[in-house]
């Protein structure tokens, strides 16, 4: 009798071992984080800004273009399937030049490193035109660059929780 009831218990367990076994778990998936609008503009407004301000002593005659250049729209856009953030772009009457891009860049590095980017990176291209660039490691992007009046402008990484052009939009109504 003994037997049979062992036998017994053991069968249970097993029953119960493979019940639970072969159940499977679910867990909730986590709720995207929030994104806050405010937070992301006010940030690459800032980096913007501060860069530019920052270059205009090195040459006392330069100016500054209001934040974006008339006819520029800065805001939250979709391009290419992404959601980002554009301070829009911004004159900067700075003329880089081959001289003092080791200024430039030794300027502006510390800003880019409170604002969590790597050190800028000297660009130049056809027609004489050169500035300076960096990129994140989330894909924001600052740059300023041109020949006399120099184009800036920085945007942010793509938003991941928006993967629709009419919620990214919807964005710049809540600003």
């Amino acid at each position: 009798m003994k037997k049979l009831v062992i036998a017994s218990g053991l069968s249970i367990v097993l029953i119960v071992s493979v019940t639970a076994c072969s159940t499977p778990r679910t867990r909730p998936a986590p709720a995207a984080a929030p994104i806050d609008q405010t937070t992301i503009a006010s940030e690459m407004d800032s980096l913007l800004i501060e860069t530019m301000d920052a270059l205009l002593p090195l040459q006392p005659d330069a100016t500054i273009a209001a934040l974006p250049t008339e006819g520029q729209h800065s805001g939250f856009e979709f391009v290419e399937g992404q959601c980002r953030y554009s301070t829009g772009v911004a004159k900067l009457s700075f003329a880089f030049s081959r001289t003092d891009m080791n200024q430039v860049l030794t300027t502006v590095d510390p800003i880019l490193e409170r604002h969590g980017f790597p050190s800028a990176e000297e660009e130049t291209g056809a027609q004489g035109w050169s500035g300076i660039r960096a990129e994140a490691a989330n894909g924001s992007v600052i740059y300023l660059h041109g020949r006399g009046d120099n184009d800036a402008e920085a945007y942010s990484g793509p938003l991941p929780a928006i993967d629709d052009e009419s919620s990214c939009l919807a964005l710049n109504a809540a600003r």
